[in-house]
């Protein structure tokens, strides 16, 4: 019973020091993509360019073309069993430019998944590849 609480006291408190790491400052050579997530839809950065990602929350990439992966997890709503659903989606877009702040959003809806960037004026830029969904 004691190892249960310190593994649970210890989880709480790895979770609560990733929530507390501090958000780089934009380096204006760069662009800046937030991460998006809505209600009942979390939305994770994963991957730029096939590298794995340190931080779930941005992208932070150069001008011109790059590929972004990101996990969409949400309830698909079930009857009782484990409805939770994990989706990865990938985005190729060739038009990110310096200094420019974008946005990834998502929305799910049982079994559908879609993914999009936006520019900071909420114009939709392009939609994310197909999501290729796990349970």
């Amino acid at each position: 019973m004691k190892k249960i609480s310190i593994l649970g006291w210890l989880c709480s408190v790895l979770a609560l020091n990733a929530c507390a790491e501090p958000v780089p400052e934009h380096d204006l050579h760069l662009a800046w993509i937030d991460v998006v997530s809505a209600p009942g839809v979390r939305v994770a950065a994963m991957r730029l360019n096939n590298q794995i990602l340190r931080d779930a929350r941005y992208f932070q990439v150069a001008p011109g073309a790059q590929r972004l992966t990101v996990r969409i997890s949400y309830d698909r709503g079930g009857q009782g069993m484990d409805s939770q659903r994990r989706c990865d989606a990938v985005l190729e877009y060739d038009a990110f430019m310096a200094g420019e702040r974008y946005q990834i959003k998502a929305r799910a809806n049982g079994w559908f998944v879609s993914a999009w960037l936006e520019d900071a004026a909420g114009q939709r830029l392009k939609n994310f590849n197909k999501a290729e969904c796990g349970k």
